[in-house]
């Protein structure tokens, strides 16, 4: 029997917009789509009105065509569309924490400007 102990990793889900009957991954689906739409909004100057996760529409639309590109998504959640991401909310809610990081956090999901390499 191993002596060392197991830890869960917990993180909270954020509460459910006015307490209506909808499920949380629907409201952090909502949310992260949301946060993404308006980031690569902001970032690309209004010139991209929608996050694209398939590889070829990122790299054409977001990279190439608006110079930008999102930073710090985990290694462990693969980079899709949110509803597509399994592994219930957790994984959602680990977004959702990393983009309401405060600004200059290292750890925090953001756009910014995609390097000649990255291009």
């Amino acid at each position: 029997m191993s002596s060392m102990p197991n830890f869960i990793i917990f993180y909270t889900l954020p509460r459910m917009h006015g307490g209506g009957s909808r499920w949380t991954r629907e409201c952090l689906e909502d949310d992260l789509r949301g946060y993404f739409n308006g980031g690569v909004c902001s970032a690309s100057n209004g010139r991209q009105k929608r996050m694209r996760y398939a590889p070829r529409s990122y790299a054409s639309d977001i990279v190439n065509k608006c110079g930008i590109k999102i930073a710090g998504w985990p290694q462990n959640i693969p980079f899709t569309d949110v509803s597509n991401i399994d592994g219930g909310s957790a994984p959602l809610a680990e977004l959702h924490r990393m983009w309401n990081l405060p600004a200059g956090d290292p750890d925090r999901l953001r756009f910014e400007p995609a390097s000649h390499e990255d291009r």
